[in-house]
């Protein structure tokens, strides 16, 4: 009996009391009907997608590889940056013209300006803590 809840329904899990502003349990409200689901659905998923931004996140770690894949790049005017279009967030390369502004890590520019147009694996590990830090503060 451990699987039904009280109500005839299968169990999800602990039930969670939850108060939220009248104006904000509207909008889910809205958004939950406009998805075709219930609230509980709605928050459920909008809780998961919030967690799994956050491990994305934590797993955006820069190293001397992105460097390298940034300075050698092709691409005019090349930046490193978070793709979150490609499935789950990663640190790539791109045209620094199809990248948005709030995504972006540093461009070549920036980095030849602190390390060099040669830099030694050393000299581009010296940066990579300032380098995350920026990757850090975007918001997935």
């Amino acid at each position: 009996m451990d699987d039904i809840d009280k109500g005839g329904r299968p169990a999800i899990g602990p039930k969670v009391g939850i108060n939220f502003p009248t104006e904000q349990l509207a909008q889910v409200d809205e958004l939950a009907r406009e998805a075709g689901i219930s609230r509980a659905a709605w928050i459920r998923q909008a809780v998961t997608d919030a967690i799994q931004r956050e491990e994305a996140a934590m797993q955006l770690k820069i190293d001397v590889s992105d460097v390298r894949r940034l300075l050698d790049s092709g691409s005019e005017q090349p930046v490193l940056y978070v793709n979150i279009e490609d499935g789950p967030a990663q640190i790539d390369v791109w045209a620094g013209a199809y990248v948005a502004r709030h995504w972006r890590i540093a461009t070549r520019d920036e980095i030849t300006d602190m390390i060099g147009d040669d830099p030694s694996d050393s000299d581009i590990r010296s940066i990579l803590g300032d380098l995350q830090e920026t990757a850090d503060e975007i918001e997935i």
